[in-house]
């Protein structure tokens, strides 16, 4: 199966793959059925498949699908807990970098495993180290990376059966990697509180990254307002006072008279005085740029009322208020900043300024300004969203307001009608980022949580745009079946091409072509991904055949549709079996008479068929249909530009069909001009051989003219 992401994105990374698999036993290949005779007449069975295909009945004994079936591409992936994915994340609440486990280890082997034995060595004790901290962060959501390392530790340590020498070696390794842990960090695995924390992390790499220089700015503004005040002071009684003298030189020598150091510094010549509303306006300016610092350094702590960049929002109505709230104090802020320029440079003048700053707003703010307005975050679920909250969130998203929306997908398609053979239909929600992208106002990024290069990147980028985002997530919930885990259902949606990815950048290029970004997707080319499977014949012998995965194994995994899924056994087979995804590129024609199936591996490793009913092959078709309108947004088999092409080449068929006619003509009357010239030399030819010399006189003769009559004859 083909999940490997091949694009660039990532946060300072090298692209990962969304997952690996390492230690499958190639010996250990899916086993096909013996061949058995057919049960009953050809006819008949094909009858009863036709009968489940279109109306979903089947004979009293015929089996759905029972636990540990899986589709045959998600059988290698059964137990999740021996594959290396994205997952865990490492979160460092104080460092806004976020690193996957996968990352953590690779970086520690590649820093401190050497060549030969020894190198291996630690590769295999680290490796295993990292498998057990995998098994125990999904038991433990939420801990401290060192928690886990020393749990995984000490049950290497117990469990580990090898002679003292390696032992010791394990020892040291175990001790090397607990050292390399500075910053300890939260492991956040692939479930409920993943997306969020993905935003968060985001959110806060972002604004570091946006205000780095401005933090310094800012606060060399507050103490050059400060030193000004504080110049003043100096000059004024009370700064010349002895209690305050005494006060301040509370740790100098005792010997410091301050009652003499106050008369003396009473009679010294001072300088004029800051003027009492130039001093009140200063004052005012110093506590507004404090009160605003901590909005661009996460490291302070805000006062109460004060914006918060990274707290994030759960309803649009608050969102939408602190949007208007936001910008008046934003708005505010900067007003202030200019003035506390104009102040320490001492060219303030109230006569001129007052009038030009009471009348400043959010239209005087400039491009530098508007970027360090931090946007609004919002999350929002899909179990929250009504149809008429996606249409205002829709209208949020075509206009030019500074929000973030993180919608987060727990379903894609809703189930509905009765308990054995429900109805399936995709949700609105599924297709809100293409609705948002139409729109060509908001940046969009659709993804599945498993893909986490493409979450890191296409978040980061999002918050860089320069107007509304949206970020729709899907992060299906926890199941206890393998077939419904968390990340195995987010892969498969995209994999199936249900919920594929998708990054549209309204700031990437003027063309469609530098908007939007679908090569996220596994074969982006074709309609359905498809890899080699590989299992072993009834005789024995090993084979390989190509499986595609296309929407009937993404669903497939719910058990709620599991009547849609007839399990037929090989007595019941028929030569009319169609694999799903022939079966959904054949006109209606062709697929008269035809039943399609996927490719099933149970638990005990038997393959196995399963034919799919009329209505999941209908949802598969929107899935389809879906696809390749992406697939032309991004470029890959786009309509216009066939048939432009197609136009094209007929033009140019066209045009060289006249040429090689016009060709054609002149050579044939070229050919009938040499034939003619030809003719006539090779008959001249041929009458001078013929006649001889003689011949030639005799006939010159006869051509000369005769001699002259005289008198005498």
């Amino acid at each position: 199966m083909d999940l490997e992401q091949e694009n660039e994105l990532g946060m300072g990374s090298e692209p990962s793959k969304v997952w690996s698999w390492e230690g499958w036993d190639e010996r250990n290949l899916p086993l096909e059925p013996e061949s058995v005779a057919p049960e009953g007449d050809a006819s008949q069975r094909l009858q009863d498949l036709r009968a489940f295909y279109l109306y979903g009945r089947r004979p009293a004994d015929a089996p759905s699908p029972g636990g540990g079936v899986l589709p045959a591409l998600l059988h290698p992936y059964r137990d999740l807990a021996r594959v290396r994915t994205d997952y865990p994340l490492c979160v460092n609440g104080s460092n806004p970098a976020l690193r996957t486990l996968t990352e953590w280890t690779d970086q520690f082997i590649a820093d401190h495993a050497g060549e030969g034995d020894a190198g291996e060595q630690l590769k295999r004790n680290v490796y295993r180290l990292e498998s057990v901290v995998r098994a125990l962060a999904s038991e433990r959501e939420g801990e401290r990376l060192s928690v886990l390392w020393d749990r995984a530790a000490a049950t290497v340590l117990e469990t580990s059966n090898v002679p003292p020498e390696k032992e010791a070696l394990l020892r040291d390794h175990v001790a090397a990697v607990r050292g390399a842990l500075s910053n300890d960090a939260e492991v956040v695995v692939c479930g409920p509180q993943a997306a969020l924390r993905l935003l968060q992390v985001s959110a806060r790499a972002f604004w570091k990254e946006r205000c780095g220089g401005w933090t310094d700015e800012l606060d060399g503004l507050v103490r050059a307002l400060r030193d000004i005040l504080s110049a003043d002071f100096n000059q004024s009684d009370e700064a010349r006072s002895a209690d305050h003298l005494r006060e301040s030189l509370a740790s100098a020598d005792d010997d410091v008279d301050a009652g003499a150091m106050s008369h003396l510094l009473a009679n010294a010549p001072r300088e004029s005085a800051l003027p009492a509303s130039r001093r009140a306006r200063i004052e005012a300016l110093v506590d507004v740029l404090e009160r605003m610092q901590p909005v661009f350094d996460a490291g302070r702590q805000p006062g109460d009322g004060a914006i918060r960049f990274d707290r994030v929002f759960e309803d649009l109505e608050a969102a939408v208020a602190e949007v208007h709230t936001r910008a008046a104090s934003m708005t505010e802020f900067f007003r202030t900043v200019r003035i506390a320029r104009l102040e320490i440079q001492n060219r303030y003048r109230p006569d001129i300024h007052d009038p030009y700053f009471a009348g400043f707003d959010e239209r005087y703010l400039t491009d530098d300004e508007r970027a360090l307005c931090p946007p609004v975050l919002v999350h929002l679920g899909d179990e929250t969203l009504s149809r008429a909250e996606i249409g205002t969130l829709l209208g949020i998203l075509n206009a030019s307001v500074p929000v973030k929306v993180m919608v987060e997908l727990r379903t894609l398609y809703a189930i509905d009608g009765d308990a054995a053979t429900p109805g399936v239909r995709l949700t609105g929600a599924a297709r809100l980022a293409s609705m948002t992208a139409a729109m060509n106002q908001a940046y969009v990024l659709q993804a599945p949580l498993s893909h986490v290069s493409v979450l890191r990147a296409a978040l980061l980028d999002g918050l860089r745009f320069d107007g509304p985002a949206l970020f729709s997530i899907y992060a299906p919930g926890a199941s206890s079946d393998p077939a419904g885990a968390p990340f195995l259902r987010a892969a498969a949606a995209a994999e199936s091409r249900v919920f594929p990815v998708l990054v549209f950048n309204p700031a990437g290029g003027a063309t469609l072509a530098e908007r939007i970004d679908i090569q996220g997707n596994p074969q982006p080319e074709s309609c359905w991904p498809a890899s080699a499977f590989s299992f072993r014949r009834a005789d024995g012998d090993d084979a390989v055949m190509d499986v595609a995965f296309t929407p009937a194994d993404y669903l497939f995994c719910d058990r709620r549709l599991a009547g849609h899924f007839w399990m037929i056994e090989s007595d019941r087979w028929h030569d009319n079996l169609t694999p799903v995804h022939e079966f959904l590129e054949m006109t209606p024609e062709q697929a008269a008479g035809r039943i399609p199936y996927l490719a099933t591996v149970g638990r005990e490793g038997h393959l196995g068929r399963a034919v799919v009913a009329r209505p999941l092959i209908d949802v598969a078709r929107q899935c389809r249909t879906y696809w390749r309108g992406v697939q032309e947004s991004g470029g890959i088999g786009n309509s216009f530009a066939l048939r432009a092409i197609e136009t094209e080449r007929e033009r140019l068929v066209r045009e060289k069909e006249r040429e090689i006619e016009a060709i054609e003509k002149n050579y044939l009357a070229q050919l009938d001009q040499d034939v003619t010239e030809l003719t006539r030399e090779i008959v001249q030819r041929i009458a001078g051989q013929l006649m001889g010399a003689d011949a030639v006189s005799f006939s010159a003769g006869l051509a000369a003219p005769a001699p002259a009559r005289t008198a005498f004859g």
